[in-house]
């Protein structure tokens, strides 16, 4: 059995984030602006989330705990959505695969455990759309035993128990996995990034468009009204240079919600749209095995803000390269982390406790369109759809 293939329940304790505003509840992939103000709180909440996988990254002397050595761990779930945006008017919506991803530290996992175990009411509070998770539904008022173990009394992994025998259930090789690669996994190595693709999951006609594809990630609370539509790859200086353009579907100002409106017709008048394009710049450097790939975040660089920031404009213009944290694919899909509510980027995350987006845009059935056009020309392209 791949330990890397058992799908399990992921329980977490995490920060509450208060979300306010109306609501339509309309397709989070239609057209449509919802306003909404995300306020960070001092409560806990617990959240299951299910049909999950890991990943090992590797160990790792944690500096801001007393140099604990620890491993990483890679957390993500699947699902699928009809989306119009990436329909058309003769097949109609699309299905498409939405991807979720939640780094975690271990450094304490309890013994294997069979308990009686209740799903959290905060998921039906905290999570939109919950009624789609039949999983949950199914689950719901019901107290049932479940199998797995706690790590570091924040994190449970998890399944439903069947009275089978401890050591022939999927929990069981898991919790062998996690614990052997605790003693044995091997330290991270700079710009490690994992992701482990089947080969029937990648898309080779996107991948060979550009030879620097971004890997882009956005917490799943801005991303409900605030997400991603494009990314564009454009060669400046062969080889070498690449201007990365990134469109978001609307800004959502929420810390200052109450000029949400006035900004929103302050972009139409100025840029004649109402979508939201970032862009940087990443350059290549292939001239030894250290990673020495940079990115320039000018005007958008977030600093060490968070989610619930919409002011952050880091890194003025003349600003210099900074080091790409992570990488993958033989270093030329750098890692981008989308930190704040305005779109402020860095090459490390801001949003620790919160699940990402993953927006992978060179896998079949994407969310995100995939192209190759320059700043100008986007803007050119969105302008004259009026969007």
């Amino acid at each position: 059995m791949d330990p890397n293939k058992v799908k399990f329940w992921f329980t977490h304790e995490t920060t509450k984030y208060e979300i306010i505003g109306t609501d339509d509840h309309s397709d989070r992939f239609s057209s449509s602006t919802i306003l909404k103000k995300v306020n960070k709180t001092n409560q806990s909440i617990r959240l299951d989330w299910n049909d999950c996988t890991l990943d090992i990254i590797g160990k790792f002397k944690d500096k801001k705990d007393g140099n604990k050595e620890k491993l990483r761990i890679a957390l993500r779930s699947k699902s699928t959505k009809k989306s119009e945006y990436m329909g058309n008017l003769k097949e109609g919506a699309k299905t498409v695969e939405l991807r979720y991803m939640l780094g975690i530290n271990v450094f304490d996992i309890s013994k294997i455990l069979v308990e009686d175990y209740q799903l959290s009411e905060d998921n039906y509070i905290i999570r939109e759309h919950i009624e789609e998770n039949l999983s949950l539904q199914e689950n719901k008022d019901q107290k049932r035993q479940r199998i797995g173990f706690h790590i570091d009394e924040r994190y449970w992994i998890w399944n439903w128990y069947d009275g089978s025998k401890i050591e022939n259930n999927p929990m069981y090789t898991l919790h062998q996995y996690i614990t052997k690669n605790k003693e044995n996994a091997d330290e991270i190595k700079e710009g490690t990034f994992k992701i482990n693709f089947e080969d029937n999951e990648l898309d080779q006609t996107k991948i060979e468009k550009s030879n620097v594809i971004p890997i882009i990630y956005q917490p799943a609370l801005d991303s409900l009204k605030n997400y991603v539509r494009q990314v564009h790859c454009a060669e400046i200086e062969p080889n070498k240079i690449y201007e990365i353009s990134i469109v978001f579907n609307n800004e959502v100002l929420r810390r200052h919600k109450i000029l949400d409106d006035i900004y929103r017709w302050f972009r139409r008048v100025v840029y004649h749209r109402t979508t939201d394009i970032e862009t940087i710049r990443i350059r290549i450097d292939d001239s030894s095995t250290k990673v020495k790939n940079k990115c320039l975040f000018e005007n958008i660089y977030s600093d060490d803000f968070g989610i619930e920031y919409d002011n952050i404009h880091g890194d003025p213009p003349t600003a210099v390269f900074r080091d790409l944290k992570y990488s993958h694919m033989d270093l030329h899909s750098p890692i981008i982390f989308v930190n704040t509510s305005n779109h402020a980027m860095a090459a490390h995350d801001n949003n620790h406790d919160i699940w990402k987006w993953e927006y992978i845009p060179f896998i079949k059935n994407s969310p995100i369109e995939f192209g190759t056009l320059n700043r100008k020309e986007l803007e050119e392209e969105i302008n004259e759809a009026g969007k």
